[in-house]
């Protein structure tokens, strides 16, 4: 993986100066939409690379839309993102029918 990779640079001390702490890649959550009502989820708990159970499907839909509702700061976006999902489970995303 390049993180892994750049990891191994950084700590090696030739991607900058050798007086910098060592570098620690985390990753902390990998979310995915998939089309439909499928997605994935994939989080990791801790930086000691522990994962929690990848969750998928559905319930991974869910809590994917869940969290990409609760990650808008303004009121308009929490408003108007629902009704474009509404929208677009009614009629569909292919605007070339209109």
């Amino acid at each position: 993986m390049q993180a892994n990779y750049l990891a191994g640079e950084f700590n090696a001390g030739r991607a900058g100066s050798d007086a910098a702490k060592d570098f620690n890649y985390v990753s902390l959550l990998q979310m995915s939409a998939l089309g439909g009502s499928d997605a994935v989820i994939d989080a990791t708990i801790s930086p000691a690379g522990k994962k929690a159970p990848v969750v998928a499907g559905l319930l991974g839909k869910l809590l994917w839309s869940a969290a990409y509702w609760g990650f808008q700061v303004s009121l308009t976006n929490k408003m108007l993102i629902p009704m474009f999902w509404f929208k677009s489970w009614v009629f569909g995303r292919d605007i070339s029918k209109f």
